[in-house]
This record gives structure tokens, sequence and C-alpha cells, in this order.
């Protein structure tokens, strides 16, 4: 699998993600896959948790559209996962509503995110409670003296 180059693949839902092993997912070359390609069967099959970001994010396919952003915040790794991620490349104005709401915007790393934001009022009201509200469940948060 070190050998293996995703990229070689003419069409990336090729691959079957559902038989890679748990331990293969460090060594797979996530760099070289094209996310933007990825159709929904492949993208239920990857185990968003044990994606190495670190090499993710550094494709240049790489999208958040293509993560399973639920699967991602249920794992141990989450916070790590939304540290990776380069939130001043997002597309704001073009995220769907779906990926808006499956985002944790308490993980989201807000000074990047604010110097892309031009259309400010697309983002979803998650947005700015996380600018304002304690880490953690909102619906157990104090609010932070300002």
């Amino acid at each position: 699998i070190r050998r293996f180059d995703p990229g070689s693949v003419s069409n990336i839902n090729l691959i079957n993600f559902s038989t890679l092993d748990e331990k293969f997912y460090r060594r797979f070359d996530w760099e070289e896959v094209d996310y933007g390609q990825l159709n929904i069967l492949a993208k239920d099959d990857i185990a968003w948790d044990k994606v190495v970001f670190r090499k993710a994010t550094r494709s240049d396919d790489f999208t958040i559209d293509a993560v399973d952003w639920d699967e991602v915040n249920e794992s141990k790794y989450a916070k790590s996962i939304y540290r990776t991620v380069d939130w001043d490349d997002v597309d704001y104005a073009s995220m769907s509503d779906e990926l808006k709401a499956g985002l944790d915007w308490a993980q989201v790393q807000l000074k990047e995110a604010k110097r892309s934001l031009l259309q400010i009022h697309l983002l979803p009201l998650e947005f700015w409670l996380g600018m304002i509200l304690k880490p953690g469940n909102y619906t157990e948060k104090e609010p932070v003296c300002l």
C-alpha cells in the first residue's frame, strides 16, 4: 500500500475503501486522492475518523464537502482534524445547508475562517455562537464575559 498511488487510478471510485484495513489508513497516500470526484458510496466507505488529514489537506483537490463531518464529530480526534483543515481556503458562499449543519462550528478555527469571510451573512447561527460561547455542548454553555 506504500507504493500504491491513488492518483494513478483513472476513477477514484474504483477503489473499494470498505476493504481498506484500519491500520493501512496511516499508510494510504491521502494527498493523491481527488476528493471532488468521490461519489456517495466512496464517501460512505471511507472511515473519516481514520483518514490522515495532515496528508489529505495537502491534496490540490481536497474539499471539505467530501468529508462525513458527522463521523468526524463523533471521533476522539475531531479537535485535531478541525485544526488540520485550512479554514481560510474554504468557500463559505458555496457551502450547502447540509454541510453547514454537519460542521461543529465550535471546532472551526475562527481566526482562519474570519479572514476568508466576504459574505458572513451566509454562515449559520452556530458559527456566531461559537465565537461568543465557551467550547463544549451549546446547550450547556455559559456566555463568555466580553
